[in-house]
């Protein structure tokens, strides 16, 4: 009985660290994932970005923990003469979580590159007015790929920039097709906030 509960304790670092290294990166993996499936609101994730850095240092810590632990275990069995038991079950998962935590702690980064690389540049119309609008609420490039992939389901738009780090979205519009409230209320519909969008120069 005794054994199970340390067991299970084990268990319980390992689960833990899974969960509060994927919270830390639901800020970003969401607006991905809604992006693809069409689901609007999930902009409101971003106000977990500021804690990102205290929850991956949560999850390394409980992490470690988990190690330390089965490595005294482990210790403990081989310094007494009682009955020892096999550990792989709980090395596999820890060098699971291990990586798992490892690469939600490098995924916006990662995406942030292959988005990039695969992201094919959009040809502008010469003869359709270009806004820059104001966005509050991007915390990487999830949200990026969120309102862009939002914005170009409507007719006559055509996104040239979107970038969190400047805080703003660079579109072509055709307003006799899409007009350009429904440009910021597509945007806030999202859970971000476009704040104006106004008419600039090529």
């Amino acid at each position: 009985m005794l054994r199970a509960m340390k067991r299970n304790n084990v268990f319980s670092w390992i689960a833990g660290s899974w969960l509060v290294a994927l919270l830390a990166s639901s800020c970003c993996i969401l607006p991905i994932v809604a992006a693809f499936l069409g689901v609007t609101g999930v902009g409101v994730a971003s106000f977990i970005e500021p804690y990102r850095p205290y929850l991956l240092i949560a999850s390394i810590i409980l992490l470690s923990v988990a190690w330390w632990s089965l490595w005294k275990k482990i210790q403990r069995e081989q310094q007494c003469q009682c009955e020892t038991t096999s550990h792989k079950k709980q090395i596999v998962l820890l060098t699971l979580a291990t990586i798992f935590v490892l690469a939600t702690a490098t995924f916006p980064e990662m995406f942030a590159k292959l988005y990039a690389a695969y992201n094919t540049p959009v040809t502008m119309e010469v003869k359709m007015p270009l806004y820059q609008c104001s966005i509050k609420g991007m915390s990487c490039t999830g949200c990026e790929v969120n309102i862009k992939k939002a914005l170009e389901d409507f007719p006559g738009v055509h996104v040239k920039k979107v970038s969190y780090k400047e805080g703003k979205a660079i579109v072509q519009i055709d307003p006799k097709k899409t007009p350009i409230e429904k440009v910021m209320e597509t945007i806030n519909s999202l859970g971000y906030k476009a704040k104006e969008c106004t008419p600039v120069k090529g």
